[in-house]
This record gives structure tokens, sequence and C-alpha cells, in this order.
């Protein structure tokens, strides 16, 4: 019988769950032409499971976006979203350099910020270990490389975080191949690659690892060791697949869930298959899609789905969107930002990115993937916070910013936080439950 394996965060829980469910039709809860299939729990007790204690970054009320007292501090928003932008820049280029095309112009903007060290305040880390040494990693559904701080990287580059050491690893196998990139904030990053024994909750494989000496300025800002990418293998800079995926193709299952949650005895993410005990009514799946124009998976993305508001779309053209875990508030393209607030009463523009609405009458944001019904998100979610100098303005979660992904958006922990969401690496889907109180 499959473990389950649980992670347990301190904002998130890592476990994995059995995988041999039943399935049935979904008739209700998309129009036609869906294909949604719900999936329900069995009765029976779940298997033994492994639990390893994860963290969140500690509150600093002086960087944090959102104040003690509910106002939003800009700088630190401004924050996030270079995070995102270079983020997306990095999987661009490695895209771009597969496929041989030329990098959009968005795909290296910055918006001027240039910053030494970018800090995440939106980052649920946890436990694993690589051949016998332990690490703290940051677990990221919209990239796909494993990058470890190694020795040989000074401490003025990588602070107090653990060193991968290969040389004390019994199966540290050298790719005898260099690795490095060049951001557009002026920060870069250089590793060697390794294979090496990976175990999350005691699920065990060889994986590619990079050992970085010079880290870029998102992953120096983490208050992890480093980053574990959970998508596909199109988006690796080695060309390998990401855990879930070498899980998969060893005959095991590819299956990962992630539960986020303001409370930390609730978030986790599992491996091996979805927590029953996490979520309750059926599992609600979508077909994940390729980037426009690519001819290969990349992101954990739905195609033909459209933003809502008040229950009705907020965008004329449907479009992509991308369900990424590394990503702290949701992401449109400019002109679909501008196109979207202008179905909420009441809101104005407040900066380059940034829109406001009136705190009193937050508006009922959605998404509908594939033509479903929405999948909401609480009001609280979408409020970052209020303005110092108007108080009954708040700033919305939907954030204006070109990252050369065409018209798709990516959808953070602002929604994750308010489904149970599962990914199937065996049959390429992400499900969405709702997730216990």
């Amino acid at each position: 019988m499959p473990t389950l394996f649980v992670f347990k965060l301190t904002l998130l829980t890592f476990l994995v769950a059995p995988g041999v469910l039943a399935h049935r039709q979904l008739g209700t809860a998309g129009a036609s032409g869906s294909s949604d299939v719900a999936e329900r729990a069995p009765n029976a007790e779940a298997p033994p499971h492994v639990t390893i204690p994860l963290t969140k970054r500690n509150f600093d009320e002086s960087r944090h976006w959102k104040r003690r007292n509910g106002a939003v501090y800009i700088p630190a928003l401004a924050q996030e979203a270079a995070k995102t932008a270079l983020k997306y820049s990095k999987n661009g280029s490695i895209v771009n350099k597969r496929w041989q095309k030329v990098s959009h112009p968005q795909m290296i903007k910055t918006r001027g910020l240039v910053a030494l060290e970018i800090e995440s305040y939106c980052v649920w880390s946890g436990q694993i270990i690589v051949a016998n040494q332990s690490f703290s990693m940051y677990f990221d559904s919209g990239s796909t490389d494993f990058t470890l701080p190694m020795v040989g990287c000074a401490e003025s580059e990588c602070g107090s975080k653990k060193l991968y050491d290969p040389s004390a690893s019994a199966t540290a196998v050298n790719q005898n191949k260099t690795l490095q990139s060049r951001f557009a904030d002026g920060s870069f990053s250089k590793g060697a690659w390794f294979k090496d024994i990976v175990t999350a909750g005691g699920m065990t494989t060889s994986q590619s690892i990079i050992g970085a000496t010079q880290l870029s300025s998102t992953i120096k800002g983490l208050q992890s060791d480093g980053i574990m990418g959970l998508a596909f293998p199109a988006l690796s800079s080695t060309g390998t697949p990401s855990f879930p995926f070498t899980l998969n193709g060893k005959g095991r299952s590819g299956v990962f869930a992630i539960r986020l949650s303001d409370s930390e005895a609730k978030s986790e993410i599992s491996f091996g298959g979805m927590n029953p005990a996490q979520f309750g009514g059926p599992v609600t799946y979508f077909s994940a899609v390729n980037s426009p124009g690519q001819s290969s998976k990349t992101y954990w993305q739905i195609g033909e789905s459209a933003p809502t508001v008040a229950g009705k779309n907020a965008v004329a053209k449907r479009v992509n969107l991308i369900i990424d875990s590394g990503t702290t508030f949701i992401i449109a393209p400019m002109s679909a930002a501008t196109e979207f607030y202008s179905t909420i009463n009441g809101s104005q523009k407040l900066d380059e990115s940034h829109w406001t609405y009136p705190c009193a009458s937050p508006p009922t944001v959605g998404f509908s993937f594939r033509r479903s019904q929405p999948f909401l998100i609480k009001a609280d979610d979408f409020n970052l916070g209020y303005l110092p100098d108007a108080s009954s303005r708040c700033v919305g979660a939907v954030i204006g910013q070109d990252l050369g992904l065409g018209t798709s958006w990516v959808l953070g922990s602002t929604f994750l936080k308010n489904w149970y969401s599962i990914f199937d690496v065996a049959q390429a889907r992400i499900g969405f439950a709702t997730p216990r109180a």
C-alpha cells in the first residue's frame, strides 16, 4: 500500500496520501465542453505518515507589505513584484534557449527596480534531505530547478544558508557542467550540476541539483536554504525533471498537493498523493495545457479560463491561468488588469501596477476554469491593505505586470489560500477542493 507522507509546516504541512481514489463525472461544476472530474476521499484511515515541521518567514512589520494595523506598504509590494519578474525572466530564458526564440522585451523589464537582495514574506518552506545533509527548501510550483548554495559560496553571497557539500556525499555524481544566468536586476547566478539522492518526507529518489556558488537576488532573499521547483521539465536549466516528475517516471505517484493557510497548523504540501483530512467534498480537475505557441508543457496552467467579478467574466477573452505557489499575489498583464478593474465599482488606478477600491464594498472575485463556476477568493485575501493617507481605499491583490507570458495570468498564494490544490503529474491535470476549516 502506498505511504502518505506529510510535511508539516509551521505554516505549511507536506504530506503524501494514498492515490487509490474513486472517480466519477462531475455534472454541475462546469458548463458544456468542460471535462471536469470529481474525486472523493476513501473512508478508510490513511496509512501512517511521516511529519516534517515547516516554517514561514517571521513577520517583520518594517518590511512586510501589510502593517499590523492593516495599512499597505507599497515599497514591499514592489519587492514582491520584482521577485516574480526575475523568476519568470529566468523561466523565459530557459524556454527561449531550448526553442531558439528571441526573448520577449518584457521578460527583461524590471520596472526600474534594482535590488541587491529581494526579500519575500510569503514563502512556505520545509526540511528535505540531500544524501546525509538536511536543508530548508522553498517549494515552488512555478519553476523547475532544484537549487542549493554549495561549499565555496562566500558568506557575502550565501550568508547563513546551509551549504551543500558534494564531497561529503557518497552518492553525489558530478555532471561536469557549469550553469549560469544573468538577471535583469543585475544579479548573477552560477553553479555546478550534480545528481544526488533527495528524500522528502520519506520518499527518496535521485535528483538533479544545482549547487550554486553565486546566488540570484531572489534566492539570496529567501529565509530558506534553497528552492525546490515542482513544474514541468521544459523549465529546467538541466533539461531534467523536478522531484514529483522523477517519482512518476520511476513508477511512483507523482501527485502532490498544497494547502496554504494563515494558520500554521493547517498549511502543508504532500508528495505521493493528497491528504483526505485537509479537504471536503469532491475534487474538480482541469487538464494542464501548453503555453500559447509552445510545443510542450512548462507551467501548471489551465486554459480557456477567466477572472470573474460578481460572477461574471471580467475580461473579454479567455486566458491561461498559471497556478504558482512561488508567487504571492495575482499577476495579470497590464492591459488585462486595467480591463479587470474597470468592472469593479469605484476602482481607481494608484500607480503603474496597483489599483484601489472602496474598502466598504469589496468585490466578489473568483476564477472560472474552462467555463466552470467561479472558484472564489475571500475578500480579506483580495485586500492587500488600506492606503495610509486614505483609509477608505484598499489595494487589490490583482497586480498589473507584463512578464512575457502573453495573455496568461499567474495565480499565487492569494488564490491558493482559498483552495486545496492537487497537481497530478501522470494525468497532467490540476484539481481543486474545498479546504476543511
